[in-house]
């Protein structure tokens, strides 16, 4: 169990890659902009604050090396109605998850969908092909594959809008999270139901011919409401659930 009265709904999961064997994550919706560290025991060890932000809807997030420098993605991509004109990512450089720190300059990404408002809860880091991967989430079989760049590293306040291009549909329902295996460039997805794994025949294949392939299935814990995963150095999949 996450022993940590304050992360009540852990709405996404990051391996720390500073340490082994940490990891980070977040509340759900409602939430204060706060990154929670804990081990693989579930013990937290330190905290994050985003200075000046102020969270609708975090959903996922994603650990990443870019340049040889740690980093975190912070996805406020939450839309239950589909009413945001935009989604906000936040990219921050990763702190020492043993210790707890203030983070006040962080590169802001404003993103649009080229098709209208879409609820979101996958997002994932591709630092090879330098994308950054958005999957809706739907009641129906029909996820809306999408990307963004990846833009280059920068310790400086930044502010950029993009818009998401649509690369493709999975037939999957109820995508709640997404990681990229970085040695590997396969890509595994969570739903309520089961966990998949999209293999990576070529490390730079485009990443919709790779999302169109039949995934591999794997059951998950019989859990309440698993919406958080994050996959680490052995290639193991952790997952953790709202409950």
């Amino acid at each position: 169990s996450i022993d940590e009265p304050e992360l009540s709904e852990s709405s996404g999961l990051a391996v720390s890659r500073v340490r082994d064997s940490y990891f980070w994550s977040h509340n759900d919706s409602g939430g204060k902009p706060f990154l929670y560290a804990i081990n693989s025991r579930g013990k937290r060890t330190g905290k994050i604050k985003l200075q000046s932000t102020d969270p609708i809807d975090w959903e996922d997030m994603a650990s990443f090396v870019d340049q040889g420098t740690p980093r975190l993605l912070i996805a406020d991509c939450g839309d239950n109605g589909a009413r945001r004109d935009s989604i906000t990512l936040h990219l921050i450089d990763e702190p020492d998850p043993k210790k707890s720190t203030t983070v006040k300059n962080r590169q802001i990404i404003s993103v649009s969908y080229i098709d209208g408002p879409r609820d979101c809860e996958a997002v994932a880091v591709d630092t090879e092909r330098r994308k950054i991967i958005l999957i809706s989430k739907s009641i129906f079989p029909l996820a809306g594959v999408y990307v963004v760049p990846l833009p280059k590293r920068s310790d400086k306040k930044s502010r950029v809008h993009v818009t998401a291009k649509r690369i493709g549909t999975i037939p999957l329902p109820m995508v709640t999270a997404m990681d990229v295996d970085p040695s590997s460039g396969d890509i595994h997805l969570v739903s309520y139901f089961q966990a998949f794994r999209f293999p990576c025949q070529q490390r730079n294949m485009p990443i919709a011919r790779q999302l169109s392939a039949i995934p591999v299935a794997r059951e998950l814990p019989r859990w309440r409401q698993i919406e958080a995963m994050a996959i680490d150095k052995h290639q193991d999949v952790w997952v953790t659930s709202e409950g």
